[in-house]
C-alpha cells in the first residue's frame, strides 16, 4: 500500500492545477436581485453564506445533487462553529434569522486549501491513496456520475472508458458528492493489489438506502437553519481521506470490514462513501476539465441512532425506502406520524419535525429517495409536502385517509375495467382474460392523478391554520369533500381513457357504460368509502323513463330533457330552436294537417322530393339555428311523423316523448322483457350506438317499433339536439343513450325539493288515450 509521504514526495513534481472551492465558483443558486428579480448566479462557498438571505435555492436538474449540494453546507456550517447548540437556541435562530455569514470568515481564514478540488496531497473529498495507480488504471469520468453511468458495477459494460465526457470542476464535484450519498453500490473497477481485497466492493450510500428530507424555508438561510440539529460538538468533516478521522477504514487486516459510526453531524453530512480521486488536465484554451478517475469502496457506517436520523421518516420504527412499486406520497402520513406523537411507534425524541411542529409556521418538507434495480439507477422520486406545527393532526389524517381512499377507489377502478373485460370479450380463454384486464386497467396512469388531488387536500388542510380555530374543523369537511369529488372524477376519467382500447362499436359502448356503473357503485359503497363519495357519486340532476301526466310540470330545478314533457307555460318560456321546433310537430297532429304528416312519415329527407314534402320539410328545417343542422332538423321531422301518422293520440305526454333515445328503446320489448333484457331490442340498440354516422335508418326501425309496442316515444326536442350536434359530439350523444339504455338506475336521483314520485308522474300505460 502507497504511503502519504511517498505521494507527497511525488506529488511535488508535478504541474499544479487548483480548484479551490472558496475562490471559484462551484455551486449554482437562484437569487433575488435588488429589482426583486430572480435569476442564476454561479457562487463560491463562502458567497453562497454571505448571500444566503437573498438565494432562493440551489438549482440543479437532479434532485439527488440538489439534496448533497444542501447538506454539504450544513456539514460546513458544523465544521465552522456555527450551529445552534440547544433546542432553545435553534429555535432562537430561526424566530431571529441568525446571520449565517460568519461561516464565509471562518472557511477563508481557518481552512485555507481544505477545498481545494485538485490538491496534490489532501484533495478535497477525496483518496490520495489512489495516486500511484492514476496512470495506470485511470479511466474515463462518466463512472462519476451516477445518472450518467448506468450500471455503477462496470465490469462488463466499459462504455465509460471511453466515453466523451469532460465536466468541469463544478460538474465533478456535485458528480462526487452524488456518489459519495448514493451509489447504489456494487463491484468496483479496482483491483486486489490496489488497497486490499475489501476495496474492489463497494456498500449502499446512506441516500440509497432510505428516503432523505430536508425542510424548505423562504430563502436559502432559512433553509440551511430550520436543518441545523442542535448538538454539543459537531464532530469531524471529512474533507480527505487521509486527514481527519482516526479510525477510517483500512482495507486490509482486522479493519478491513469493520463500520465505524459518526461522531458528529459534520462526520455524518461529509461522509465519504466511496474513494474516489479525480484527475484534472487543461485543455488548449485553459479551461480545467477532470480527464480521468479512480473509484472504489468507502467507508462503511454502522446503524444510526435516533440522533443522528433527524431527517428521517420512520415506518414500522424502520427509515423510509423509496420503492418502484409504491408512489411515495402514499406513505405521507408517516411523515407526520411521529410529529407530536401522533403514532409513537414511529417517533423520534427530538428531531426535525418535533422542531418544526413547535415553530407553529408552514415549512414544505422536501424529500427525495433513489429507486435502483441490480446496482443500476432507475430514477430519482421526490416530492414536497406541507408541515404546519398546528395542523400535524388533521395533516396526519388526511395522510392516512387520502392515501386508503384512493387505494380503494383504485380497486373500484380495477372492477369496472373488469366487468368491461367480461363484456367486451366473453369468450376469452382464462389465460388472457389477465392480460385483456391489465390492457384496460389505466394502471400508474391513475396514480399519477391520484397524486395531484393528494397534494391538493394536503394543501387544503395546511391552508386552514389561516382561519379562526372554531372554523378550521369546518374548512377540513370541505377539504375532505371536495377530496372526494375530485377522486371520483378522476377515476372515472381514468377509466374511460383506459376503455378506449375497446374497438368501435355497439358491444364497447355497452361494456363502458356498464364499467360506469360498477365504478360508480363501488365509490358510492358505504362499506369501503365515507359519506363524502356516496355524495360526489350522486349525478347533479334526477333522470326518469316515465313521463309525468299531462297537467304537471317539470320542477323548477330539474330541465325538460329529464322531465320528458313539455306544457303550454314551458312552452312560452323556453327559447330554444328545439322547443319551438317540436311546439310546431305536435301542432300538426293537433290540428290534424295531414298535408305535411304524410309526406313527412313516407319519405326520407332528399333532395328530389316536390310538392307538400318539400314544403313540410323545408319549414321544419328552418328552425336550424344554423346550416350544417338543417338535416338533422328534417330527419326529426320524419321520425316524428312517422310514430304520430298512425298513432291517433292526442296525450301530451306521447306527443311531446320522454327521455332521450336510450331510455326510448329501453322501453322496446314484450310483457316484462323490455331494453336490454329483450334480444331484440338489445341488438337494435347496439346497431344505433355502433355507427359513428347518424343512423337514420336504425332510428327508423326504433320508432316503428315503439309505434308499434304503443310505447312512449323519445323526447322530440331533445333527440333533435342530439341529431345536431352529433358531428361535434356524437361520443358524449352515444355514451348518453347508453348510459340510459343499459343502467338508468345508476342515473336516477329523486330531488329532495321535488314531489314524491307517486304524485308527480304516472305510468304511461295508465295514460287515457284520445281517438281523432
Amino acid at each position: 500500500m502507497p504511503t502519504l509521504a511517498t505521494i507527497c514526495s511525488t506529488s511535488e513534481s508535478v504541474d499544479r492545477i487548483s480548484y479551490d472551492l472558496c475562490r471559484e465558483s462551484c455551486i449554482t443558486a437562484l437569487t433575488i436581485g435588488p429589482d426583486q428579480a430572480k435569476q442564476l448566479a454561479e457562487l463560491t462557498i463562502p458567497e453562497v453564506y454571505e448571500q444566503a438571505e437573498d438565494i432562493l435555492g440551489l438549482a440543479h436538474i437532479s434532485p439527488g445533487v440538489r439534496m448533497a449540494l444542501y447538506r454539504l453546507l450544513l456539514g460546513l456550517l458544523y465544521i465552522t462553529g456555527v450551529y445552534p447548540r440547544t433546542e432553545r437556541e435553534a429555535r432562537q435562530w430561526v424566530l431571529q434569522r441568525h446571520p449565517l455569514s460568519e461561516a464565509a470568515d471562518v472557511l477563508r481564514s481557518k481552512f485555507k486549501d481544505k477545498l481545494d478540488l485538485f490538491h496534490p496531497v489532501r484533495p478535497f473529498g477525496q483518496n490520495i491513496l489512489l495516486a500511484p495507480f492514476m496512470a495506470d488504471h485511470g479511466y474515463g469520468p462518466a463512472q462519476l456520475d451516477i445518472e450518467r453511468a448506468g450500471n455503477s458495477a462496470q465490469l462488463e459494460d466499459h462504455v465509460h472508458l471511453h466515453h466523451p465526457w469532460r465536466p468541469s470542476p463544478p460538474e465533478a464535484l456535485a458528480a462526487m458528492l452524488t456518489k459519495h450519498l448514493y451509489d447504489p453500490g456494487g463491484r468496483m473497477m479496482a483491483q486486489n493489489s490496489w488497497l486490499g481485497r475489501s476495496f474492489t466492493y463497494g456498500a449502499l450510500g446512506q441516500g440509497a438506502t432510505r428516503v432523505l428530507n430536508l425542510a424548505m424555508g423562504d430563502s436559502l438561510a432559512d433553509t440551511l437553519r430550520l436543518n441545523l440539529a442542535p448538538a454539543k460538538r459537531a464532530g469531524t468533516f471529512n474533507f480527505t481521506w487521509t486527514e481527519g478521522c482516526p479510525d477510517r477504514r483500512t482495507f486490509t487486516g482486522d479493519g478491513a470490514n469493520l463500520p465505524r459510526r459518526p461522531d458528529g453531524p459534520a462526520d455524518l453530512h461529509s461522509w465519504l462513501g466511496r474513494s474516489i480521486l479525480l484527475q484534472p488536465a487543461a485543455l488548449p484554451d485553459g479551461t480545467v476539465v477532470v480527464d480521468r478517475v479512480l473509484v472504489g469502496a468507502g467507508d462503511l457506517m454502522e446503524e444510526l441512532p435516533h440522533a443522528l436520523l433527524q431527517d428521517a421518516v420512520l415506518v414500522g420504527g424502520r427509515p423510509q425506502q423509496a420503492r418502484a412499486e409504491t408512489a411515495l406520497w402514499r406513505s405521507a402520513s408517516a411523515l407526520y406520524a411521529g410529529a407530536g406523537s401522533q403514532d409513537p411507534g414511529n417517533a423520534k425524541d427530538e428531531d426535525l419535525f418535533a422542531r418544526l411542529t413547535k415553530l407553529k409556521r408552514k415549512v414544505d418538507i422536501w424529500s427525495v429517495g433513489l429507486i435502483t434495480s441490480q446496482r443500476t439507477l432507475v430514477s430519482w422520486v421526490s416530492d414536497t409536502y406541507p408541515f404546519v406545527g398546528t395542523q400535524v393532526r388533521p395533516l396526519h389524517l388526511a395522510a392516512v385517509d387520502g392515501a386508503a381512499w384512493c387505494a380503494a377507489a383504485e380497486k373500484a377502478v380495477w372492477s369496472g375495467a373488469a366487468a368491461a373485460r367480461d363484456i367486451a370479450f366473453p369468450n376469452a380463454r382464462p389465460e388472457e382474460r389477465k392480460v385483456i384486464l391489465e390492457r384496460l386497467h389505466p394502471g400508474p396512469v391513475l396514480w399519477a392523478r391520484f397524486e395531484g388531488v393528494f397534494h391538493e387536500l394536503l394543501d387544503a388542510i395546511a391552508a386552514s391554520d389561516e382561519h379562526a380555530a372554531e372554523q378550521q374543523p369546518l374548512v377540513h369537511a370541505q377539504a375532505r369533500a371536495d377530496f372526494a369529488r375530485s377522486v371520483v372524477a378522476v377515476s372515472q376519467a381514468a377509466l374511460e381513457a383506459g376503455l378506449r382500447s375497446l374497438p368501435a362499436s355497439g358491444l364497447a359502448l355497452e361494456a363502458l357504460v356498464k364499467a360506469e356503473a360498477r365504478l360508480t357503485k363501488a365509490l358510492s359503497n358505504p362499506r369501503a368509502f365515507p359519506a363524502e363519495f356516496l355524495e360526489a357519486t350522486m349525478p347533479p340532476t334526477p333522470d326518469v323513463d316515465a313521463p309525468p301526466s299531462a297537467g304537471s310540470a317539470p320542477s323548477a330545478d330539474s330541465p325538460l330533457r329529464a322531465a320528458g314533457t313539455e306544457t303550454e307555460s314551458t312552452a312560452k318560456t323556453k327559447a330554444a330552436p328545439s322547443g319551438a321546433f317540436a311546439h310546431w310537430l305536435v301542432s300538426l297532429v293537433e290540428t290534424r294537417n295531414h298535408g305535411f304528416l304524410k309526406p313527412l312519415k313516407e319519405s326520407l329527407p332528399s333532395a328530389a322530393l316536390r310538392g307538400e314534402a318539400l314544403e313540410a320539410l323545408s319549414l321544419a328545417a328552418d328552425f336550424a339555428p344554423r346550416e350544417g343542422q338543417r338535416s338533422a332538423y328534417e330527419l326529426t321531422a320524419h321520425l316524428f311523423a312517422r310514430y304520430h301518422a298512425a298513432m291517433p293520440t292526442l296525450d301530451r305526454a306521447r306527443l311531446y316523448g320522454s327521455g332521450d333515445m336510450g331510455a326510448a328503446c329501453r322501453r322496446i320489448g314484450l310483457g316484462f322483457a323490455r331494453g336490454p333484457a329483450d334480444p331484440g331490442s338489445l341488438a337494435l340498440f347496439r346497431r344505433l350506438t355502433g355507427d359513428r354516422s347518424v343512423p337514420a335508418m336504425v332510428l327508423s326501425e326504433a320508432v316503428d317499433r315503439l309505434r308499434a309496442g304503443g310505447s312512449v316515444p323519445p323526447h322530440w326536442a331533445s333527440l333533435v339536439e342530439d341529431l345536431a350536434d352529433w358531428p361535434r359530439r356524437q361520443e358524449s350523444v352515444r355514451k348518453e343513450w347508453a348510459r340510459s339504455f343499459y343502467t338508468p338506475a345508476s342515473r336516477a336521483r329523486q330531488n329532495p325539493k321535488a314531489e314524491p314520485p307517486a304524485q308527480q308522474r304516472r305510468s304511461p300505460s295508465t295514460t287515457a288515450k284520445t281517438s281523432w
